[in-house]
C-alpha cells in the first residue's frame, strides 16, 4: 500500500513510522480545518459587506433617479415660466404700440419695457 513504506521490516520501527505519518496527516488535516474555518469567516464577512453595499447602491440609484426627476420637473417649470413671460412680453409690447398710436389722455409715461420690481403694497412695510 502507498502509505506503508517498502523496505522496512514489520517490527516496531514500521509501526512507529506509520504512527508518525498518521500524526503528520492528522496535523495537516487540523491545520487545513482551521484555515477553512478562517476562510469561511472571511467569506461570511465579505458576503455581509457585499449585501450592505448592494443595498446602499440600490438606495443611491433610487436617489439619483429622484434627483433627476426633480431636476427635470424644475427645468420644465422654468421653460413654462419663460414661455408665459415671452407671451406676456409680446402682449405688453402690442399694447404699448397701440397706446403709443393713440393720443395720450393722461399725458403720463408709457408702459415699462423691462422687468418690473414689485415693491410692498401700500400700508405694508417690511
Amino acid at each position: 500500500m502507498w502509505f506503508v513504506r517498502k523496505g522496512r521490516n514489520r517490527g516496531s520501527d514500521a509501526l512507529d513510522a506509520l504512527l508518525a505519518e498518521v500524526n503528520r496527516a492528522e496535523l495537516r488535516a487540523e491545520t487545513c480545518s482551521r484555515a477553512l474555518a478562517e476562510r469561511d469567516r472571511e467569506h461570511s464577512a465579505l458576503e455581509a459587506r457585499l449585501r450592505r453595499l448592494e443595498a446602499e447602491l440600490a438606495e443611491l440609484r433610487q436617489a439619483r433617479i429622484e434627483a433627476y426627476s426633480r431636476w427635470w420637473e424644475t427645468r420644465e417649470e422654468r421653460d413654462r415660466a419663460l414661455h408665459v413671460a415671452r407671451r406676456l412680453r409680446r402682449r405688453l409690447a402690442r399694447m404699448s404700440r397701440r397706446l403709443a398710436a393713440q393720443p395720450s389722455l393722461t399725458g403720463g409715461a408709457g408702459l415699462p419695457s423691462g422687468p418690473v420690481a414689485l415693491g410692498p403694497k401700500r400700508g405694508q412695510e417690511t
